[in-house]
This record gives C-alpha cells, sequence and structure tokens, in this order.
C-alpha cells in the first residue's frame, strides 16, 4: 500500500519582506508592500508608494525599511532592501531545502549579517533532521559500524544515551520547530 499525503508537499516559504516608507511610517499611514526578497535590491520609494495615493516625493520620504518578514529569515529584526537582497542571495546558494535548517543554526550562532556566512562550512557541519538526536546517535553508530566488532551478547550493555551525551559536545544541536532536531557537527 502507498501512502500519499494529505496535503501537497511543498518546498518552505521564500523570505519575503514588507517594504515601507519609514517618514510615511512614523506619520501615521502605512505605506508599502510585500516583496520577494530576491526583488528587494530593485525596491525604491516609487515602488513603495505605488498605489498608496501618497505621493513618494514629498519632504522626508527618504527611507525604506522592512516593517514585517514573511517565510524562513535567519534573523529577527527590521533590515533594509539591500542587506534582504543578500539574505536571498545566501538563500538561494544553500538552497531552499536546507534553508529551514541554515536559518535555525544563523540564530543559534547569533549571524545577522549576510556577508558572515559560509555556506559551504554549513554544509560540511550539516548532519540531518533527526526525530531525535539519538535516531541520529543510533544511525550514526550504525553507519560507522562502531560495534561490530563487539559479540552480539556484549552489545546489550553498551549505554547509547551516555554515548549520546558525550557526542553531543561536538555537535549543535537545534529543535525543528515540529519536534524533531537538527543536528551540526562542529567544527
Amino acid at each position: 500500500m502507498v501512502l500519499t499525503p494529505s496535503v501537497p508537499v511543498t518546498m518552505p516559504d521564500a523570505p519575503r519582506a514588507w517594504f515601507g516608507c519609514l517618514h510615511c511610517y512614523n506619520s501615521g499611514r502605512l505605506v508599502g508592500h510585500w516583496f520577494d526578497a530576491t526583488d528587494a535590491a530593485d525596491v525604491d520609494l516609487a515602488a513603495v508608494h505605488t498605489g498608496s495615493g501618497v505621493a513618494w516625493g514629498r519632504a522626508g520620504c527618504e527611507e525604506i525599511l522592512a516593517l514585517d518578514l514573511d517565510g524562513e529569515w535567519p534573523i529577527r529584526a527590521e533590515i533594509d532592501t539591500v542587506t534582504a537582497a543578500k539574505w536571498a542571495e545566501v538563500h538561494d546558494e544553500v538552497t531552499p531545502t536546507l534553508w529551514p535548517a541554515f536559518c535555525t543554526l544563523a540564530r543559534s550562532e547569533h549571524i545577522t549579517d549576510p556577508e558572515d556566512v559560509d555556506v559551504r562550512a554549513f554544509i560540511d557541519r550539516y548532519r540531518g533532521e533527526w526525530e531525535s538526536w539519538r535516531d541520529y546517535v543510533e544511525n550514526l553508530v550504525d553507519d560507522l559500524s562502531l560495534f561490530d566488532a563487539l559479540p552480539e551478547d556484549l552489545r546489550s550493555y553498551v549505554d547509547l544515551d551516555k554515548y549520546g551525551r558525550d557526542l553531543a559536545h561536538g555537535y549543535t544541536v537545534e529543535p525543528t520547530g515540529d519536534g524533531g532536531v537538527y543536528a551540526f557537527e562542529d567544527s
């Protein structure tokens, strides 16, 4: 019997930002739009003011700021269009599939500047998404055949929980948000 998901499996949402005119916002007018982060570098005051009924050439309308973020982001802060566009570049390099894990690690390690990201290092450290840390440890033990040299009757005496606690000192293990964990080997 083949099981099919009850909802279509989709990729994680690409990061988007609601860019608004800071002067209008501070003046009590909510003027702006949602933009994909990949298009953020092209967002200007005219685009932000489009359809608002508020002329963008007015005095004070000089700064654009992301007042809300949608989708997964490695940061939880207001950002400008240039920074959003740089995060979009990182998103594309990391790939949408690995983006949630990347964001989790970046927040864990307090990475706030996309210029500080080393995607290759992230990929080298990433050990996957697991139902639990214990599942990762069991898989690692099996993959590396760590206990194959032990006679079968002695294997039950190996304390995998203790081994896992010791092993965790060389890893960053973060919750996925849906009950599992992401595992990253520390460098």
